[in-house]
Formats: structure tokens, sequence, C-alpha cells
């Protein structure tokens, strides 16, 4: 045992032209990338929204929409003079859109036309957004209602400090229901729908890419005459083979390590489709520097890691494509383990035993070769 790891700490060396240093040197920069498209793609889990208001009108209208978007649950209201002050706060990350209550707002409430009351400006690429101006489009058309009666009240002759008390205590009932349908479950979307993998896709990537390319050392034909000088020995194909399986699986491992310690999700099944995609990988390498040679590795790896990152899922939410398309992603080692850590298990266990069938199948390749 202890010889089989003394040479696969070698060949890890080999896997690297021979620089061991570039080992640590690599996990470095991918931790430095890790960290950026985590950075860049996790989502920021926001209590709250913010927005900014510029009150133009000044009247007890214009004052009456402004406290009805601050009372709304989940908003924080910032206030500002100028619409340059209201803009300052979105550039600088203080808020996510701005109301500007138009000087004639109170004057339009109550015409016809009643566009240029108010106008919104919201963050680019708010995640909230749509929320903003709902929200505030749903608090302006209630107000414009509650205007109007309370003007006819008073045209009546009516008191309209009753009228505004039974207002107050009127509970308004909730006379709609959101439901999401369609689409199948998170995981069933994980690969083409709502969970864009982000960061899980880079790292299908990345490993794929990294593995496919450090093989072509395996596929050397001094990597091989040096394999066969060790079938002298007792027991030398299986030791060489093991050592070969340890190398790739110590590199497969410690990149999805680096990946999971800096990923914002850092979940169990994340934990299990990155030891599970290490091990497929781990065979599929061996399966591939068995079968291709060092030269073709060179120019087939860049092509085979980019197409079956795309159909795998690693770029981009395709959701509006064909459903088949989803399924198709399943039938690549990127499509797996994206589903695998959005926690459907069983691709976990599928990426394994591929990984086992891999490995089988370059053992009896590396056999083929030594008889012919």
């Amino acid at each position: 045992m202890r010889r089989c790891l003394a040479l696969a700490a070698k060949k890890i060396s080999v896997l690297f032209g021979g620089r061991p240093l570039l080992f640590p040197l690599m996990l470095a920069v991918l931790a430095l990338l890790f960290y950026t498209v985590g950075e860049v793609n996790g989502a920021e889990h926001r209590a709250e929204a913010v927005i900014t208001i510029v009150d133009e009108s000044a009247t007890e209208y214009s004052a009456a929409l402004a406290d009805a978007v601050t009372r709304t649950e989940g908003f924080t209201v910032r206030t500002a003079h100028t619409e340059e002050e209201a803009l300052a706060d979105i550039a600088d990350g203080r808020s996510e859109a701005v109301l500007i209550i138009k000087p004639d707002y109170s004057e339009k409430l109550f015409m016809d036309e009643i566009a240029g009351a108010v106008k919104l400006m919201t963050a680019p690429g708010s995640a909230v957004q749509d929320l903003i101006r709902e929200t505030v489009s749903g608090r302006l058309l209630a107000q414009r209602a509650y205007a109007r009666v309370r003007e006819s009240v008073k045209a009546d002759g009516l008191d309209a400090a009753e009228f505004d008390r039974l207002c107050d205590e009127f509970e308004m009932p909730r006379i709609y229901k959101v439901a999401s349908i369609g689409g199948g479950s998170g995981i069933g979307r994980a690969v083409f729908g709502q969970g864009f993998p982000g960061c899980t896709g880079f790292t299908a990537l990345a490993m794929m890419l990294i593995m496919l390319t450090v093989t072509r050392m395996l596929s050397e034909a001094s990597s091989k005459l040096a394999g066969r000088r060790l079938l002298a020995l007792e027991g030398g194909r299986a030791l060489g083979f093991v050592s070969d399986a340890l190398a790739c699986l110590t590199v497969t491992l410690s990149i999805a390590a680096v990946s999971f310690a800096l990923s914002p999700d850092r979940s169990l099944a994340l934990g299990l489709a990155s030891a599970a995609y290490s091990l497929e990988l781990t065979g599929l390498v061996l399966l591939v520097s068995r079968i291709v040679g060092a030269g073709r590795i060179d120019v087939a790896s860049p092509f085979i890691a980019l197409v079956t990152s795309i159909f795998g899922g690693c770029f981009a939410d395709t959701a509006s494509l064909s459903p088949a398309l989803k399924t198709v992603s399943y039938f690549t080692p990127q499509g797996r383990f994206i589903a695998a850590a959005s926690g459907a298990y069983h691709f976990a266990a599928i990426m394994a035993a591929l990984g086992l069938v891999f490995a089988c199948l370059a053992l009896t390749a590396e056999r083929k070769s030594e008889k012919a």
C-alpha cells in the first residue's frame, strides 16, 4: 500500500508535467475563480425592498401615498429632496428604486388621464423590481379610488373625517391567490430551470476541462512504457492501474473540495454530488487515456468539455427550450452533477456507478493493448 501511495504521488507530479508545484498553484488559482463566481452568482438574501421617495407635491394625498408604501410589509423607504439625491442612492447601492411624486400629483388623481402623476425608476438587475412596480401601482390605484370617493362624500355634505375613520377600520379581503404552475419541481428543473446552476455549472466545466487536459500525460508513450515495465513486478499491473486511479482521484477530489469550501451553498447534496462527480471523472479520464492518443486528447479535450457543458446546462437558463433538452442533459456528467447537487441523490449514485464502470473498461482496454 505504501508503494502504491508513493507511486500515486509521483504520478500526480507527472500529470502536471513533472512540476509538482503546479498542483497547489492550480488549486490556488481555482480558489480565486470559485470565490469570484460565488460572489457574482450568489443571490443576496434581502429581508426588505428599499425604495427612495421624492415628494415634489408635498400635499395631503402625496404624503398619503408615501405613507402607504412605507407601511407595506417588506418595504423600507428612504426620502430625498431631489431626483439627483435619489439616483445617488441607487448608484451607491442604498436603494433599489426611486419613486418621484410629481408636483401636480393631487390634481391628476381626479383626472381621467393620470399619466405622469408619478415616476418610478428601478435599479438595473434588481431582484425585486417587479415587486416594487406592482406594489407602487397598486397603492396608486387604491389611492386614486379613495380620493375620488372622498371628494364625492364631501361634495354630498357628509363628514370626510368619518369616512376616513371607516376606511381605516375596513380590512381589505384578499381577492387573489398566487401559485406557480408547470415546469416541474425544483430538482426536476435544476439543470435548465429555476435553479440556474451558476457555481455548480462552473465547477462541472472546470473539473471536466482540467481532468481531460492532464489526462494527456497518462496517454504519452513514455507513461505507457513505464506502465509496461511495472508488469515485471508481481502485481505490477494492479499497482500501475490503482496508482493512476489514486492520482486522478486525488486531483478531482482536491478541486471539488476547493469548490465546495467556497460555494455559497455548502449542502449535503453538493458534497455527495462533488464526491460522485470526482469518481466518475476519474473513471472517465482513465478510460480516455487508454483508448485515445496524447495528440488527439489535446485537440479533443476542449471540444468535449465545451459541448458536454453546453448540453449539461452549465452556461444559461434555457427553460424556454424543449423539455427534451433537460432529458438530454442527464446523459452528460455535468448535467448529472448539477441535478445531484440540487437534491436528486440518485444521480450521485449513478455517477459513482459509472465511475466504476469506466474504470473497469479502462482496465480491459489496457489489457488488450498489452496483448497487441
